[in-house]
């Protein structure tokens, strides 16, 4: 899944390169990579509590996903800074539309790496002897339940935040004109904030439990994409951002803790 996710990249590359894609073809490899990466989950997830202790496991996630965090935030602050530059030095982005190739390229090669690595690591305990598919019948009399309960509130929070994801981009671009600097700036303070809030987030299990910063998570989420329409004014979305970035944290850091206390791993 991996590798397929790198994949995905290839026709994006071609794409920039020729100047022109099909939408169909856009909408393909967007899918196609998104696919792949989440198909990856629930084999990780068993996987990686097979080599990560129960003891560790706070800690270990903080720091993992602060440096995910990290390679993401420079990404954005690269991505953002050739689309700026390439605008100032061409007049609009169209005419450099190749410059995407670079962007795309460096992508597939990272995920390339980053697969070749996770087929590498080892797997000490290789498949629970037990081990068996869930039908959906099982699945859905399984909801009232810890397991299903979570799954099916991480279900929820995810279609109704995909309503909204689709938009910000055009809103920023477009209604609000931003430059790609712009642009790139308030992406980036999302990962600020959780780089941020990790670094406190890591202990906090200890204290108050993954349920409570579910709780805490879940409620912070909910307001923040209406208080965009408060005001346009930079620093004001630059501290939304920083703010929403520390909710999201908290809320990804409860739900990672429960899939991992809640489903059986041979499930």
């Amino acid at each position: 899944c991996a590798h397929v996710q790198a994949a995905a990249f290839l026709p994006l590359v071609i794409g920039a390169i020729a100047g022109w894609m099909p939408a169909w073809m856009l909408f393909a490899s967007v899918t196609l990579y998104w696919a792949a990466g989440m198909g990856t989950g629930s084999a990780w997830n068993t996987w990686i509590t097979t080599i990560v202790p129960p003891r560790v496991r706070s800690r270990y996630f903080a720091s993992r996903t602060r440096l995910a965090q990290v390679g993401i935030l420079g990404g954005l602050i690269a991505g953002g800074l050739v689309l700026e530059l390439l605008v100032r030095g061409q007049g609009r982005a169209e005419s450099g539309v190749a410059w995407f190739a670079l962007l795309f390229g460096v992508a597939l090669l990272a995920r390339v790496v980053s697969a070749n690595r996770l087929a590498a690591t080892s797997e000490p305990v290789p498949m629970p002897p037990d081990h068996r598919s869930v039908g959906w019948r099982e699945l859905i009399s399984t909801r009232k339940g810890p397991a299903g309960r979570v799954l099916v509130y991480m279900l929820a929070v995810q279609v109704f935040v995909q309503l909204s994801g689709p938009y910000f981009g055009p809103y920023m671009r477009v209604q609000l004109g931003m430059s790609y600097l712009t642009f790139m700036t308030l992406a980036a303070a999302s990962f600020v904030g959780k780089m941020a809030g990790l670094s406190v987030l890591g202990v906090m299990p200890r204290f108050f439990g993954p349920r409570r910063m579910l709780w805490v998570g879940g409620l912070g989420i909910i307001p923040m994409a209406g208080l965009w329409v408060v005001s346009d004014a930079f620093w004001y979305l630059l501290l939304l951002q920083m703010v929403s970035g520390v909710v999201w944290a908290t809320y990804e850091m409860g739900t990672s803790l429960l899939v991992f206390e809640t489903v059986p791993p041979r499930e």
